[in-house]
């Protein structure tokens, strides 16, 4: 039979599966295609309890990235947030304040 991913992910297989997955464990992470590259991605995450969606500095543009966020919204996803990656923290711009240097630099005179 040719596999059909984004109709199996419809169907009772998957389901049964994530049932299984839930009983068993505290935590499951799928790591998924792109949004835009194929259906998949839009199909399983509204099953799933939440999604965090990653995007890769310099590589997604502005206008996918907004079309992808948009088809997970459309599909009801629970979207937790964004993750930024690839980025090169030797960048002027890209680093770490911790809590306590942040706010006591800012309230110096």
């Amino acid at each position: 039979r040719l596999l059909q991913p984004s109709k199996d992910f419809l169907g009772p297989t998957v389901d049964a599966f994530l049932k299984e997955v839930r009983d068993a464990y505290d935590f499951v992470i799928f790591d998924s295609c792109p949004v835009l590259a194929a259906d998949d991605t839009t199909t399983l995450a509204p099953k799933l309890d939440a999604t965090l969606f990653v995007v890769r500095l310099g590589f997604s543009e502005r206008p996918n990235t907004r079309n992808a966020m948009a088809q997970l919204y459309d599909r009801q996803v629970n979207l937790l947030g964004c993750a930024l990656n690839c980025v090169d923290q030797k960048v002027d711009g890209y680093h770490y304040y911790s809590y306590t240097e942040y706010y006591s630099g800012a309230t110096k005179a």
